[in-house]
């Protein structure tokens, strides 16, 4: 025997010595204490109403909602650490029962103690334990106590046993209503003397039970078998009882036992799905069975095993179809998608991680691994063997079996018989450099040909003759990936430079189209049957071509990638798109839209790293980086879950219950807090929320949104979430109002406009009525000034000074006669001017005055002196003052003050300033008058028409009386004449 027929010998040997039947597996997630898990050790499960996932653990009680674990042990109220078992009443609440026999109520996040507790507690004792095994709709729990039978307590207290009439062995009770049984076991007398009388049945082969069915008690011996697991559990079917006992399977149907069989396992859980198949949970590291019915389980037929190393205590479907199993030692492993199947170490491989995918038919397939393995897979045996490594254990990037020449290839080798048969070369002493540059196999471009591509140009190999043809088309290296075959036998390949064709004299052509993704790496390349080609890129996603059409579809049309690994066009032209992000399915519609479906790990598979996508038989094999998946094509699912509004906080702290909507303006720090419950997302749900609907919409994957400052204004706000197939789901709305602060609310505003409508109609009405007085008195003292200056010019007056005139003419005095002629006309110019103008500067008041008096003086024969005092300060504040305001007051003192004297008469007038205040004072030293009488007769008869106008005006200019007359003291001989005091408010020029 040859060395290398020796090695042939040894590699199959090792090939069998390696082979292992395993079936497909699931793809599982695990939970343990990394991801929140109070305990490894979990003894049930559960899905509540609201869709939350419930495990009893050996150290509390857990709840997922799919991205934490919320747990309650004894701090939150929980008495007894071990929960054994939960369930959930129709009101929504989660009875916890745990190891101690008591159970305990989680309501609303609250867990208080069953108040029925007590009564379970006097019927178990340190040797018959107490567990809940069932709760009835109407709150009925019914207890198993072990060695006694079952307490029944209804939701008013009421209690009532169930024992049997056994004194040792078991006893199933069916529960009214249901297909449920519990069942425990019977040791009425001392357990000491049970233990002797179990030994006994033990080694007789029997054991004693009791079914409790309504009325009927049926009492059988079943068969025990010896070294065997010791496990009681009872499965209730719509025909009768499966009674795992002792290492057997028992099937009681109409009071009789039915089978039995040996089945020399720990069951701690059983489930009968509505298809039929059976779930059984096995202990001691045994893992989960499926049997596709009870028929094959009375066989010992075949079954699909799960888990193998765990040691399994329940399994959970929930409403989205995935399954929950629990384990006593590994947590929790969850299956969204138990349609999907995995071929991975669980199965039999070496790795998970599977590169290509050939099959051979029906029956047989060969997964390539990453590690440069190559197995075998019987699909009807479950059968997984080992082949020989190929040549310097290349790895079997793709694989290609010859359905003619029954021959399976990978790198430029071909298996056959049990062997590899390597290919040489035209030029022997290229061959190793030749094969080291070879990357795979590409594809059976024509009956006699694979192409192969490689770090530097192509190269053929000859099916018939093994022979190896090198093609390197130009002088500098070019990095060939892929290489496709027309209609037309024109060979297109993917290279680093972009889509090129391969011409008869082995040239590669420039790309056909200036297209962007014509002139990048060009991956992989297909055509479609109706002569399109599609070619993927690194870097600009896909492109699909046909003649004047491109169409490029990116991450934005809804890729996973844009860095594309793989293509495969299956036979009704749809095209599968592989990537390190996830797997694309890519479809047109009649209307020549192109539709994306996306395929990863939230939709059940294993990985997102795809290697190599493949159809056989009308079913779909995906190569990941964690095992070789059969796809199954789920239908979509177009209607997402609305999200739950959890929590919205106020202000950091206030809580806000659902009947509050209106807020003040100073709590208007909002935080939206939601949550949709969708385990199949691992905790990478999409979601968008808005404020109102005018707004766009912001996309996230958090769970909470934040408005630290909202202002006053109507809300609704509305959070939506995606699901695994990009649908959106109904907005789930929180509509509120911010109220303003009441100075900018609606009504203040109206009393404001109101109150300032009212403030500007008064103001415009006291304006109003202000100038209609300003008018009216502009209009009395204008009248006033004419009345004065008609008093003042008064016919008397006039005729005193012409009378004066005429005396001196008579006299033939004509100098004293000009003189006082001109100052009588220089006094009445005076006076017409100062009418005039309204006001007149107090220098020229001086001069009017002065004026006057002095034609007064020459008319009475100067029979009194006068003087006028203008200090300097008063004359250069330059005031202005009415006209005719002083002289009457003058004419007073002259007609009236200093009547009846003949000499020695004197007349003073005074200006000063005071307080933005003309003070002039006239003094005269007549004969003094007493002011009351003054007042009181002079008013009538004796004072001057001119002061009367006088004052008025000055009550008009000043706002009251500012005329004083001092009063004379009498009673002193020497206090002669009278003093007036005027004050005016003065303006400057």
């Amino acid at each position: 025997m040859t060395v290398k027929k020796f090695l042939t010998v040894i590699l199959l040997t090792l090939t069998c010595a390696l082979s292992a039947q395993q079936n497909p597996q699931f793809h599982f997630e695990n939970y343990g204490t990394q991801d929140g898990l109070p305990s490894p050790e979990i003894h049930c499960a559960l899905e509540d109403s609201s869709g939350y996932m419930w495990f009893g653990t050996d150290s509390g009680a857990a709840r997922f909602d799919g991205y934490t674990f919320e747990t309650f042990g004894t701090k939150e109220g929980l008495g007894s650490p071990v929960v054994l078992e939960i369930y959930e009443d129709k009101k929504g609440r989660i009875w916890l029962s745990t190891m101690t026999g008591h159970v305990y109520i989680w309501d609303a996040g609250v867990i208080k103690p069953w108040k029925y507790n007590a009564k379970v507690r006097q019927y178990a004792t340190d040797v018959s334990k107490a567990s809940l095994k069932f709760l009835a709709e109407n709150e009925t729990a019914y207890f198993e106590l072990s060695g006694f039978g079952f307490v029944v307590i209804d939701a008013t207290g009421k209690t009532d046993t169930i024992a049997g009439s056994l004194a040792g062995g078991s006893v199933a009770f069916k529960i009214p209503h249901t297909l449920s049984y519990i069942y425990a076991g019977i040791y009425k007398h001392h357990w000491a003397k049970y233990y002797d009388e179990y030994t006994e049945m033990k080694s007789s082969g029997q054991w004693s039970i009791e079914v409790i069915d309504g009325t009927n008690n049926d009492r059988l011996l079943l068969p025990m078998y010896k070294n065997s697991a010791v496990a009681e559990y009872a499965l209730g079917t719509e025909s009768g009882l499966l009674f795992f006992h002792h290492g057997g399977v028992n099937y009681i149907e109409q009071g009789n036992l039915s089978w039995s069989i040996k089945f020399p396992f720990a069951v701690t859980h059983a489930v009968l799905n509505d298809d039929n198949s059976l779930w059984i949970c096995l202990n001691n590291a045994k893992g989960l069975r499926r049997y596709e019915n009870k028929e094959k389980l009375r066989t010992n037929g075949a079954y699909e095993q799960y888990l193998a190393q765990e040691s399994v205590s329940c399994i959970v479907e929930d409403r989205q179809g995935g399954y929950w199993i629990t384990t006593l030692n590994n947590g929790v492993f969850y299956c969204k998608n138990p349609k999907i199947s995995v071929y991975n170490t669980a199965a039999g491989l070496q790795i998970d991680d599977a590169t290509s995918v050939a099959f051979k038919n029906d029956s047989v397939f060969y997964i390539g691994l990453e590690n440069s393995a190559i197995a075998e897979i019987n699909r009807q045996s479950n059968k997984v063997s080992l082949l020989p490594p190929i040549y310097r254990n290349y790895q079997p990037q793709s694989l290609y079996f010859d359905t003619l020449r029954n021959r399976l290839y990978s790198h430029m080798s071909s298996y056959v018989d049990g062997e590899w048969k390597h290919a040489f070369f035209f030029d022997e002493s290229r061959r190793k450099e030749l094969i080291y540059n070879m990357h795979r196999p590409i594809a059976a471009v024509t009956n006699s040909e694979i192409y192969f591509s490689g770090n530097s140009g192509l190269k053929i190999y000859y099916k018939n003759t093994g022979i190896i043809n090198s093609i390197e088309p130009s002088k500098n290296k070019t990095r060939t990936y892929d290489v496709c075959s027309d209609y037309k036998n024109t060979k297109w390949v993917g290279t680093d430079k972009g889509l090129q064709i391969l011409s008869d004299d082995y040239n590669l052509l420039p790309p056909p189209h200036p297209h962007p993704s014509f002139h990048i790496r060009v991956e992989a390349i297909e055509q479609l049957p109706d002569s399109t080609f599609v070619f993927g890129t690194k870097g600009l996603g896909i492109t699909f071509w046909k003649e004047d059409s491109i169409v490029n579809l990116t991450t934005d049309d809804g890729l996973t990638s844009n860095m594309i690994e793989n293509i495969y066009a299956d036979e009704p032209g749809v095209v599968w798109i592989g990537t390190l992000a996830g797997l694309n399915k890519v479809t047109r519609d009649g209307q020549g839209n192109y539709n994306i479906r996306q395929f990863n790990v939230t939709t059940g598979l294993p990985s997102n790293e795809i290697n190599e996508v493949k159809s056989y038989r009308d079913e779909l094999w995906v190569c990941t980086t964690k095992g070789l998946v059969r796809l199954h094509e789920h239908e979509e699912e177009k209607t997402a879950k609305a999200p739950v509004l959890q929590k919205i906080t106020l202000n950091d702290t206030l809580p806000v219950h659902d009947s509050l909507a209106v807020f003040s303006f100073d709590h208007n720090n909002f935080n939206f807090r939601w949550l949709t419950l969708n385990f199949r997302q691992n905790g990478r749900i999409p979601y968008r929320y808005r404020l109102n609907v005018k707004q766009k919409w912001t996309y996230t994957t958090n769970l909470t949104a934040d408005y630290p400052a909202l202002p006053p204004g109507n809300y609704r706000f509305e959070v939506q979430s995606q699901n695994e197939d990009k649908y959106w789901s109904e907005s789930t709305p929180y509509a509120f109002i911010v109220r303003p602060p009441w100075f900018e609310t609606w009504w203040f505003s109206v009393l404001l406009t109101t109150l300032g409508g009212t403030l500007i109609y008064m103001f415009y009405r006291s304006r109003v009525r202000r100038l209609v007085k300003e008018n009216n008195v502009q209009k009395q003292i204008e009248n006033l000034e004419k009345s004065a200056l008609q008093a003042q010019m008064n016919p008397h007056f006039i005729f005193n000074c012409l009378n004066s005139i005429q005396n001196y003419i008579l006299q033939n005095d004509k100098k004293k006669a000009v003189e006082y002629l001109s100052r009588f006309a220089k006094l009445v110019r005076l006076n017409l001017a100062a009418s005039v103008r309204g006001k007149i500067n107090i220098e020229e008041e001086a001069l009017l005055l002065d004026n006057y008096l002095a034609l007064e003086k020459e008319r009475f024969n100067h029979a009194f002196t006068y003087r006028i005092d203008l200090p300097e300060s008063v004359r250069s504040e330059n005031f202005e003052i009415p006209p005719l305001l002083i002289q009457p007051y003058v004419e007073n003192a002259v007609l009236h003050g200093l009547n009846g004297r003949l000499r020695d008469g004197e007349i003073t007038v005074t200006f000063s300033s005071q307080d933005n205040l003309l003070c002039v004072r006239i003094k005269d030293n007549g004969t003094p008058i007493d002011t009351h009488k003054y007042n009181r007769h002079t008013s009538k008869k004796h004072q001057s028409f001119g002061m009367s106008l006088t004052k008025k005006r000055l009550i008009l200019l000043n706002g009251k009386d500012t005329v004083i007359i001092k009063k004379p003291d009498f009673s002193s001989a020497h206090n002669k004449g009278t003093e007036i005091i005027i004050k005016l408010k003065i303006t400057k020029a």
